[in-house]
């Protein structure tokens, strides 16, 4: 049964947004001792066979703050409405932050008439904690904001590709998951500097050596070796341009069919390989 303390903050989101969610109760839970955070898909908030429409309408009864998580994916979610909706009815505080394509000057009404923020920037993300801090009067605990943007990111770009996975034809599945199966091989041979090579590389596009060289992020004398091995896997296109005769310079290049597919591998979960060294 849900219980609330100091009271409940409500994060509304959708339901491929999960992720985002619980990261989030995690964090605030963590910042502020003593509220709870109700995530309607978090098994402790809804326990199987819970009624849970009676304990999603429970929990926005009794809550000080709606956080309505707003991405380009949970504005198309007709539950997601109807939780802001309740709220609405219920003149609660409502804070509507904003993660990934969907900004904060770009919501459609009635979003954008209550307080937005873009929570992967640090200054608006300081502002939801400092909201929170007000409406609910708790204890405040020390926050990474760098690394919760950074993570908040990370996570958008999860969900992202696991809705564009989602949408595949179930004819083109196969292809799909084989094409997967490869990728997952290729990579299990990769070690912690070749992965950060392709992060780069999908950051920033083409690249040369002479950039990834001055820019310091390989070790001196295994950068060589890291581009050939990278360049062997399949995974980059590389081109050279010249100049009459000579060889003036060699550039790398993600395969456009894998790009989509590095980003789910290589920006994962903060606990799974730790942060990305070159997200922005």
């Amino acid at each position: 049964m849900f219980e609330a303390r100091l009271g409940v903050l409500f994060i509304s989101h959708a339901a491929i947004d999960s992720e985002l969610a619980a990261y989030l109760k995690k964090v605030v839970e963590q910042s502020f001792l003593g509220i709870d955070v109700f995530v309607s898909s978090d098994p402790e908030d809804l326990p199987i066979g819970d009624p849970w429409v009676e304990q999603i309408l429970k929990a926005l009864e009794s809550a000080k703050l709606i956080l309505i998580l707003a991405t380009d994916r949970s504005l198309n979610r007709k539950w997601v409405w109807f939780e802001a909706g309740a709220g609405w009815h219920r003149t609660r505080q409502i804070f509507t932050g904003c993660v990934g394509k969907a900004r904060k000057n770009n919501l459609p009404p009635p979003f954008g008439q209550y307080t937005a923020r873009n929570l992967d920037e640090e200054s608006d993300c300081r502002e939801l904690f400092d909201v929170i801090e007000k409406e609910f009067g708790a204890t405040r605990q020390a926050t990474d904001f760098p690394g919760l943007c950074n993570s908040l990111i990370r996570l958008d770009v999860r969900a992202e590709e696991r809705q564009r996975i989602v949408a595949v034809p179930i004819e083109e599945k196969p292809f799909q998951d084989a094409h997967g199966r490869s990728l997952d091989t290729k990579l299990g041979t990769f070690d912690l500097h070749s992965r950060d090579l392709l992060r780069y590389l999908l950051l920033n596009g083409e690249s040369d050596g002479r950039h990834i060289y001055a820019a310091a992020f390989f070790p001196d004398t295994n950068l060589n070796s890291i581009l050939d091995f990278v360049e062997k896997s399949s995974l980059v296109l590389s081109r050279i341009e010249r100049i009459g005769s000579m060889e003036s310079n060699r550039f790398w290049k993600i395969k456009p069919e894998f790009e989509s597919r590095l980003k789910f591998a290589l920006f994962p979960r903060p606990d799974d390989e730790g942060p990305a060294k070159f997200r922005l």
